[in-house]
């Protein structure tokens, strides 16, 4: 449908996060009230989806760059066009 993505190809690349590592620990320079987070895709087919705490991004492309100002626990998630999903759960101080 056109709700629903396709389901994963065989021959599509993996789907790959980079720039933030499962777990990691964020800390913002010191007087600065935001992170500005560069993070990208490799692999995969197609447009991206991008969600940060299960909500979706403006970007629709194999890069974006996370603003974030508020501590805690987040949770970055992107879909391709394939159905593959790559994840990374990491803290903000």
């Amino acid at each position: 449908s056109k709700v629903c993505p396709p389901l994963q190809t065989q021959n599509a690349a993996p789907l790959v996060l980079s720039g933030i590592r499962e777990g990691a620990l964020i800390k913002r320079l010191p007087g600065e009230a935001r992170v500005m987070l560069p993070v990208q895709t490799s692999g995969g087919e197609g447009q991206r989806w991008w969600f940060i705490n299960g909500q979706p991004l403006d970007a629709t492309g194999a890069t974006t760059t996370l603003t974030l100002d508020k501590p805690g626990e987040w949770q970055l998630v992107v879909m391709d066009e394939a159905g593959q999903t790559a994840a990374a759960s990491f803290t903000l101080q």
